[in-house]
């Protein structure tokens, strides 16, 4: 494996912020559609309130 790796790599470059992936609009239309999943009592529901959690810390508001 690590022939395959070039010379030069820096494992610490795997920990290096990574480009979005999500525009913003597209962020706060996910935030809005785990918000309705969160309002189901079962197991979707405790993981969109999980992930709406995670993603609502790095999501700038639209007011910003």
């Amino acid at each position: 494996m690590d022939d395959l790796l070039a010379a030069d790599f820096d494992p610490a470059e795997l920990y290096e912020p990574r480009l979005p992936v999500l525009t913003l609009s597209e962020a706060h239309d996910l935030l809005e559609l785990l918000e309705h999943f969160s309002a189901f009592d079962n197991s979707w529901g405790d993981r969109a309130r999980r992930f709406a959690a995670e993603l609502v810390v790095r999501v700038p508001s639209r007011d910003e």
